[in-house]
């Protein structure tokens, strides 16, 4: 006896191709349904000043799925990161750039078994113009700048800190004869002994709230330092702190009654201090009038308001005459 197996073989690949497309688009039904409930969000990408080379700034996004950042560049800066992530969005999301400084070349870190920071230990002696101090090196945290690191760096012009240094080492910068610029950052909480000595062409000195410690001669014979105006957070300030600033005005944001017990005698050297002026207190009237002659007085030393007449003679509020001749005779 014989069978006939082909038709149903034939029969058995057809069901299996039907119920294969129906399985599939069973799938698909089911998928767009699902992805129908979604919201989409608005993921808006912000460079901070960098420049776009390829990508959107502005995508839409289905709840639950990932933005693609896009490709940027700035100048003098990396990027390090964005603010927030851009993956599994669930919501309308602005992720700013974070760029980090450019460090310049020629600056020596210590060789730090911690993992996670480190400092500046000294620099190659070619330096010169902007030096651009960034706040990691090899994904550790920059957090000091050492002992002599810039020391007698003649051409260096300008530096650059960017936050998260916490202290400025003895002598650091100091010789830099051709420094003219430099902002300390809010970050910075101790600046030692001759950090800046000797930067004879520092003409910009700016301190940020959240230093609070000065060492004697930090800036000692900073001599074409003209204005600086220290912060309120400062807590102690060493003997000879500005020695040899001879044309220095130093703005202080306090009354000199306020001063703190560690700001030491003789801190501020050659240098002038305008101490803060407290407008809740009166201050004493002048008691000059326009040509610098002294106000007619009571015999109790307050002063009198009087009127001069036509026929010359003087008399006060009341109208009685006022001697003015020095005698006190009415």
């Amino acid at each position: 006896m014989k069978f006939n197996l082909k038709p149903n073989m034939k029969g058995r690949w057809k069901l299996l191709i039907i119920f294969g497309v129906l399985f599939v688009t069973i799938c698909l039904l089911l998928l767009m349904i699902f992805n129908e409930g979604k919201k989409t969000y608005t993921v808006t990408f912000d460079l901070d000043g960098g420049i776009l080379l390829s990508g959107s700034l502005e995508q839409r996004v289905t709840q639950g799925q990932n933005a693609t950042p896009p490709s940027a560049v700035k100048e003098g800066a990396y990027l390090r990161g964005w603010s927030a992530s851009h993956q599994r969005i669930t919501s309308d999301i602005v992720i700013k750039a974070i760029w980090d400084t450019e460090t310049t070349v020629g600056i020596i870190y210590a060789d730090s078994k911690n993992q996670n920071f480190t400092e500046i230990i000294g620099s190659y002696p070619y330096l010169s113009g902007d030096l651009y101090v960034g706040s990691y090196y090899d994904d550790k945290k920059v957090l000091s700048i050492g002992d002599e690191a810039f020391m007698n760096q003649t051409r260096i012009t300008n530096v650059h800190l960017i936050n998260g240094i916490v202290s400025i080492g003895e002598r650091a910068f100091a010789g830099c004869s051709m420094l003219k610029e430099i902002t300390i950052p809010s970050t910075v909480s101790y600046i030692k002994k001759d950090a800046f000595r000797d930067c004879k062409s520092l003409e910009v000195l700016i301190l940020n709230e959240g230093l609070v410690r000065i060492e004697a001669g930090a800036f000692a014979n900073c001599t074409n330092l003209k204005a600086v105006i220290l912060p309120e957070s400062l807590v102690s300030i060493e003997a000879g702190a500005f020695d040899g600033c001879n044309d220095l005005v130093i703005k202080a944001k306090i009354t000199e009654d306020q001063k703190p017990a560690l700001w030491k005698n003789g801190w501020e050297g050659s240098a002038q201090v305008d101490w803060y002026v407290d407008p809740s207190i009166p201050m004493l009237p002048d008691i000059e009038d326009t040509e610098g002659d002294s106000v007619e007085t009571d015999e109790n030393g307050n002063p009198i308001e009087t009127t001069v007449n036509d026929d010359g003679t003087v008399t006060d509020e009341k109208g009685d005459p006022v001697d003015t001749s020095g005698s006190g005779d009415k």
